[in-house]
């Protein structure tokens, strides 16, 4: 039988990681209807979306009937509104682009992952000005509780791992209310979380992004650097190993595929 944690459990886990890390405040200027006014604000004070522990609460407002849709090879891009209420109290809105990814999960999941695109022109003074122009969004594979928890234990690996490495992945937890551009379907919150993209990863750490199909432990590369990964894998694949078979929803939270990919040391 899968051991569950428990809401109570999960909430206490995020807690602890929170207190152990140091989350810059989350100050920014306002941007309303898309336009960045000047920002008078320090820069080192602004918020960054990765440097909050908080969870953010946000509303993605597309037509997910249409998104839903693309499952194929061939994933055409919707347009979307991502609002948020800023610390200042303003609220911000941004014009994206949402399509489908992923994998396994695009096959098997009610809710597939999403790839949120971003103008960078309008992003300057948010919390996602110094992302890159598009991030990978972590959904629950389905409605309730049980897909609930799979999520939150995914984000806390993600933020585990942030606490014994730099060279790891930093992951931002949100709410998101998903609300059909065309009315037909009520508005519905779910968790969710923003995964850093490879290239500003591999740029921290002062490394590159090697893209290579099936590595393998076998593979020459730095094995003082890719144990913990690899570690990570496991973990990650346990976690869908012990989810309980059909009739009950599949665990769908498998490594992924940004995880394979090698970080070499800068020279």
């Amino acid at each position: 039988m899968r051991p569950s944690w428990g809401r109570e459990a999960l909430v206490a886990a995020l807690a602890a990681i929170s207190l152990v890390s140091s989350a810059a405040p989350s100050l920014e200027a306002q941007s309303v209807d898309g336009q960045a006014p000047a920002d008078s604000t320090d820069s080192r004070a602004r918020g960054r979306l990765f440097d909050a522990v908080d969870p953010l609460q946000l509303t993605l407002t597309a037509d997910f009937g249409a998104i839903g849709k693309q499952r194929g090879t061939e994933k055409k891009s919707q347009p979307g509104i991502l609002s948020y209420v800023a610390a200042t109290g303003d609220t911000v809105q941004l014009d994206v682009q949402l399509r489908t990814r992923g994998h396994f999960r695009l096959n098997i999941c009610q809710y597939p992952p999403l790839k949120v695109g971003f103008d960078k022109a309008k992003t300057a003074h948010t919390i996602f000005a110094h992302t890159s122009s598009s991030l990978k969004l972590t959904v629950q594979c389905r409605g309730g509780a049980s897909n609930a928890n799979y999520l939150l234990e995914e984000y806390l690996i993600y933020r585990a791992y942030n606490l014994l490495t730099e060279r790891s992945f930093r992951a931002r937890l949100a709410r998101v209310t998903y609300a059909d551009a065309k009315g037909k379907h009520r508005p519905e919150t779910r968790y969710a979380f923003f995964v850093e993209d490879d290239g500003r990863m591999a740029r921290r750490n002062k490394a590159e992004v090697w893209e290579q199909k099936g590595v393998t432990q076998n593979d020459r590369f730095d094995r003082r650097r890719v144990s913990s990964p690899l570690r990570l894998r496991l973990v990650r694949g346990h976690l869908a190993s012990l989810c309980p078979t059909r009739p009950e929803p599949r665990h769908p939270h498998g490594a992924p595929a940004h995880v394979s990919r090698r970080l070499p040391d800068a020279r």
